[in-house]
């Protein structure tokens, strides 16, 4: 016995070691890929999000005898509808307040400064913020005077304007091929999955297959859900700023929606710009009031009734979890980075959750212990009331896995689940 616990141990010791060295080994080589990582990945992000989020209509279109190629065609129309019909509605609106924003900077520019000087004079700070005004002749002698004798900052401008070229560029390949690739995913989602299967020891096909299949779907309601959210967010935002009379009310709403997207930060962001925006060009102090209230009821609906029942499928993070996650990724990757990496932590605990729950001996254990009394209970619940008990509660936990995200049907070309094996009933003790 102690023989056995002492192989069992050098086998651990070797397995948290060899996890070590490639999680060690995987970060030197982000470092050392982080630049044309930051050209490639921002395309697969984007792809991986339209086929998570288009790939349902194409299944259930296909379920219908659509072929994938037509189903997937629908499916792009139907998305440029929609994003026709916004632009529609809401782009020449945001057109005019972007243009009304714009000629607004330089008054805003005045209100930031006296608001700054006030503030000061009540702290009793004798420093003043100035008043630059580009036009005057100080500031015009000043830009010639670096100009002419900074050749060095001359050059790190010229730098700058490149790469804020460069960024833009990016953006555009992105939002171009995104499209193109996650249209090619969609059409060919079976063959790749089937091709993969193949690549799996024939012993662990179906475990591998019952994972992905079961990060597909909560990585899938996780990016159908934040844009559903987002959606709410920047609606209910806007008509709530119409409503308090505050400039640029579409264009506010549209960044707090937008913002949104990010966890836990971006509903702060928005915030930050609606009480900005009424200091500086609204009615000041009453109006940004106004605009909190409007703030916080609207993410008070979100928290409390859209996103639990629209985010119920995805898996559940701790928010210290989240925050490092985001400084981490946004570090490293900029905002696309931000935006995917909570479903990329999603899929980690996935994994993890499930190897501990069926290769860590006591784990396995009490998730069986745990799936014989949810089953056990669920069957005397069905006996008692006659009702037909939920399926969920009727194969009970299946692993700690199965009480946090419920497996959708297979996906096209994909082995299903194997189907759950009965589990037998305590019998009851014969009376003394």
């Amino acid at each position: 016995m102690d023989e056995r616990r002492l192989v069992r141990a050098r086998l651990w010791f070797f397995r948290v070691w060899a996890a070590i060295g490639v999680l060690a080994l995987l970060y030197v080589v982000a470092r050392a890929l982080a630049e044309p990582l930051k050209i490639v990945l921002p395309p697969l992000f984007l792809a991986g999000a339209l086929v998570y989020m288009l790939n349902p209509v194409v299944r259930g279109l296909n379920r219908r005898g659509v072929p994938r190629l037509a189903g997937s065609a629908v499916a792009y129309l139907c998305l440029l509808g929609v994003i026709a019909l916004a632009i529609s509605l809401l782009g020449p609106r945001l057109v005019n307040q972007v243009k009304e924003f714009a000629d607004a900077v330089p008054d805003m520019a005045v209100d930031i400064r006296t608001t700054g000087n006030r503030f000061l004079s009540s702290i009793g700070v004798d420093a003043r913020i100035p008043n630059i005004n580009p036009e005057s002749e100080a500031v015009q002698r000043a830009i010639t005077d670096f100009l002419s004798g900074n050749t060095g900052g001359v050059r790190g401008l010229l730098a700058g304007a490149g790469t804020v070229l460069r960024q833009a560029l990016h953006v555009v390949l992105t939002v171009i091929l995104g499209p193109i690739l996650a249209f090619y995913l969609l059409v060919d989602l079976p063959r790749l999955g089937e091709s993969i299967r193949r690549l799996i020891p024939p012993s662990h096909r179906d475990e591998v297959a019952d994972v992905a299949t079961r990060i597909g779907s909560t990585v899938g309601a996780y990016f159908r859900g934040q844009l559903m959210v987002a959606t709410f967010v920047a609606i209910a935002t806007s008509v709530g700023l119409l409503i308090v009379g505050l400039p640029f009310w579409a264009l506010v709403g549209v960044l707090t929606g937008i913002f949104n997207l990010v966890p836990l930060v971006g509903p702060f962001v928005g915030g930050i710009i609606g009480v900005l925006v009424a200091f500086t060009v609204g009615d000041g102090v009453s109006q940004a009031l106004w605009v909190t209230v409007v703030m916080v009821v609207v993410q008070q609906v979100d928290n409390h009734i859209i996103s639990p029942n629209v985010m119920s499928r995805t898996v559940s993070i701790h928010p210290v979890t989240v925050m490092l996650a985001l400084l981490v990724a946004g570090t490293m990757f900029g905002i696309f980075g931000m935006f995917v990496v909570i479903p990329l932590l999603a899929t980690v605990k996935l994994i993890l959750l499930h190897i501990f729950t069926t290769r860590v001996g006591y784990a396995a254990q009490e998730a069986a212990a745990d799936a014989e009394a949810e089953a056990a209970a669920a069957e005397d619940a069905e006996e008692a009331t006659g009702t037909p008990t939920p399926l969920v509660a009727r194969q009970g936990a299946a692993g700690l896995v199965d009480a946090l995200v419920e497996g959708p049907p297979a996906v096209d070309g994909a082995p299903s689940s194997p189907a759950p094996r009965p589990r037998p009933r305590k019998k009851a003790a014969p009376p003394r």
